[in-house]
């Protein structure tokens, strides 16, 4: 696999911008896949609140974004038992573009403790265009031991 990873993070004031972008070219030699390629991006901005600091983010998780998948597929079962195999391509690219939209609040308890709650909603999740929308909650609570 080769990859291009551009990351970066700009102070504006009291806010913290950051975002990241991947292109990746995979090789699966053994598979019959030719030409695949993936992408995923994500932006966030953060800002102190409460004690903390509250973080929105935007994000397309790890997307093939082209590709084909060659194989011999059975097709046919003769009288005398054999099976007829025809060649054929499968598509690796999604049908949907999953986009991951998050806001959490993270402070530190102490020194080696943190507190962290978020929520998340997912659109397209798994990258399925005809997927109902995802939603998650969740409260972490992290120690250094």
């Amino acid at each position: 696999m080769s990859a291009v990873s551009l990351e970066g993070q700009k102070l504006a004031g009291t806010w913290m911008f950051s975002g990241a972008i991947e292109g990746a070219q995979a090789r699966i030699d053994d598979l019959g896949v030719t030409g695949l390629w993936t992408s995923s991006w994500s932006l966030s901005a953060e800002h102190p609140f409460a004690g903390g600091a509250l973080r929105f983010t935007a994000a397309q998780p790890r997307r093939a974004e082209g590709g084909e998948l060659a194989f011999d597929a059975p097709i046919e079962v003769t009288r005398t038992g054999a099976i007829l195999y025809e060649r054929r391509i499968a598509g690796l690219t999604p049908s949907g573009r999953e986009l991951d939209l998050e806001t959490a609040w993270v402070t530190n308890l102490g020194d080696m403790t943190t507190l962290e709650t978020a929520a998340a909603l997912s659109i397209q999740p798994n990258h399925v265009a005809i997927a109902r929308p995802e939603a998650a909650v969740w409260v972490s609570l992290r120690h250094a031991w």
